[in-house]
């Protein structure tokens, strides 16, 4: 008889809740659905590595005693013992624990992350609930569920969708700061593991709970307390994590540089996650609509909490600047929150016009018509930036065929050509991608940015020299590969795959959404050294490059010091920068 009610419920339950279900499943297929293609790309391959080496010694090393990992010259990021000291180790024992229980596949090693996304949809959507209402819970989820850069990114072997997630937990234990006895623990806690998530999105939410615990003085010295054991507790990290140190030399305070890279960012969120135009288009349309009364009806912890967003917003993205580097993947805490924010304009816009909001959310999920308008009216306000995307696009659309048909380039093409031809004792060299190389081929890999074994640079049975220049490091692996490798004794051979560097990279302005048409110009050469019994052969070193500093094609590799030379000046040796890099 139970059983019998609680099927009844259960229909009646669902009855209501169809669409919600629905979009459940999909966000089910779209993070779960062929998670095991394609192969790992350079940094997913570092985390699978690393990982390996956690079941091996207990603790994560740059090294398995045959190769070594660290994407840097001499052993950046390497403390005591060989003992990781670059990223916090979370995502390693993450994946570590994975690739134990389940073997070692990439299904394995994206699975634990594939589900950190998927829990924060349903935590997003619980959060939603009790915070707001119903409806904003089911517009941000959907927001959520179905930004092209959150699947990406929670489909990777990266500590990814851990920054989202405890980002999202983080912001859940401050709302009920004052009602839930475990909402301190809680934060604490979720710092903890953020911190050892992603040290930057760590210092992001600090300053986020310290800005707004000031302006809160209900909760203000709960929040500075776990703030105060939040950072005594990290403490002995900051000495222990090289980038402290390494990378503060690489910190720009420049004003000019810091805006530069703040429009930047506007720029990859507004072409990518949500269309930012509409922050300004809701408000206005809501003023012309005359119910500006609306936004009075926010209770005081709604508002606290929408303070709370903005401010993680603003600090995420500032933070962001003074890194070394320019990417999305910093900024991806902010998924969540800016899912929230743009739901919420929205949830005011549908209490009037459903028809509006309908069309609002159809357009924002299937296509990148508003994501254009904001770009252009950015480039109208500051200045046309190159990474702009204004060519339409469905990027829903693209990412679907993407999954059911997962694209297998230069990377997979070079495996399995390895894979079959090599022998267990041969050696590779390679500019760029030796990750992916070592972790599936388990063959004696050098070259990379970590510059490794120049010297044995002429005993390499297979040498790869990558047609895109990405770093002053691989470039300058690829300059002193082009004046001493004996080519001569090296047959070219071409795999019929155009090069492309990244193919699964997360970053949606680089990921590689289809099959690259074959183009000769800018295949992918292996060349292998020939037996001491094979005659030489007419040298054929590499014949085109994409000269990254300079933007520049050019259409020999004998002249690449010189032109060399014109960029860093005529005093330039290939000896004097790798040394000087080391």
């Amino acid at each position: 008889m139970n059983f019998t009610l609680d099927a009844v419920r259960f229909i009646s339950w669902a009855k209501k809740n169809i669409f919600l279900i629905l979009f459940f499943s999909f966000s089910f297929f779209f993070i779960f659905f062929n998670l095991q293609k394609p192969c790992f790309w350079q940094d997913e391959a570092e985390t699978a590595l690393v990982a390996k080496t956690v079941l091996q010694y207990g603790v994560p090393k740059v090294t398995d005693g045959f190769n070594s990992y660290y994407q840097g010259p001499g052993k950046l990021g390497a403390a005591w013992g060989g003992v990781w000291a670059w990223t916090p180790w979370l995502q390693f024992y993450l994946a570590a624990f994975s690739i134990k229980l389940f073997g070692v596949s990439e299904l394995a090693g994206r699975l634990p992350f594939a589900l950190f996304g998927f829990i924060t949809l349903l935590l997003l959507y619980s959060f939603s609930c009790r915070i707001f209402d119903r409806r904003t819970a089911f517009l941000s989820f959907v927001l959520l569920a179905f930004c092209v850069p959150f699947i990406l990114y929670v489909r990777q072997c990266r500590y990814y969708a851990l920054v989202i997630f405890f980002t999202m937990w983080a912001i859940q234990s401050i709302a009920f700061i004052s009602s839930s006895r475990f909402s301190k623990g809680s934060l604490l806690i979720t710092l903890y593991l953020l911190f050892h998530s992603n040290y930057m999105a760590w210092i992001a939410i600090y300053f986020s709970i310290f800005i707004y615990s000031l302006a809160n003085p209900k909760d203000r010295m709960s929040l500075l307390k776990i703030l105060f054991v939040s950072v005594l507790v990290q403490g002995p990290w900051f000495f222990f994590f090289q980038p402290f140190t390494h990378s503060s030399r690489e910190i720009s305070f420049n004003f000019f540089s810091i805006f530069s890279r703040f429009l930047g960012y506007l720029y990859e969120i507004n072409s990518y996650v949500v269309p930012l135009i509409l922050f300004l288009l809701i408000p206005l349309c809501i003023y012309i609509l005359r119910f500006r009364g609306d936004f009075k009806k926010f209770s005081h912890l709604q508002k606290q909490i929408i303070v709370l967003l903005v401010l993680i917003t603003l600090s995420t993205i500032g933070i962001s600047t003074l890194g070394p580097s320019f990417n999305l993947r910093y900024l991806v805490g902010l998924f969540p929150v800016l899912a929230i924010l743009l739901a919420l304009l929205i949830n005011l816009l549908w209490r009037r016009s459903v028809l509006i909001a309908g069309c609002i959310i159809v357009v924002v999920v299937f296509t990148n018509l508003l994501n254009i308008a904001g770009n252009l009216a950015m480039n109208f306000l500051f200045h046309e930036r190159e990474s702009a995307r204004t060519e339409v696009a469905l990027p829903l659309i693209e990412l679907t065929n993407e999954i059911v048909h997962p694209v297998e380039g230069a990377t997979k093409a070079m495996i399995d050509f390895l894979s079959k031809h090599a022998k267990p004792n041969d050696s590779v060299f390679i500019t760029y991608g030796e990750y992916p190389i070592m972790f599936y081929t388990g063959l004696k890999v050098y070259g990379g940015l970590a510059l490794q074994g120049l010297s044995e640079i002429n005993n390499a049975k297979w040498v790869i020299p990558r047609k895109y220049i990405l770093s002053d490091l691989d470039l300058f692996g690829m300059a002193y590969l082009v004046q001493y490798l004996e080519w001569n004794r090296y047959e070219k051979i071409d795999i019929n795959k155009t090069d492309y560097p990244w193919e699964n990279i997360p970053e949606p302005r680089f990921h590689q959404f289809r099959e690259i048409r074959y183009d000769p110009k800018l295949a992918v050469h292996l060349y292998r050294r020939l037996d001491e019994q094979e005659s030489s052969v007419l040298p054929q070193p590499p014949d085109l490059f994409f000269f990254i500093p300079k933007k520049k094609v050019f259409n020999s590799g004998q002249d690449l010091e010189t032109e060399l030379k014109q960029f860093y000046g005529s005093e330039f040796t290939i000896q004097k920068i790798f040394f000087k890099s080391m």
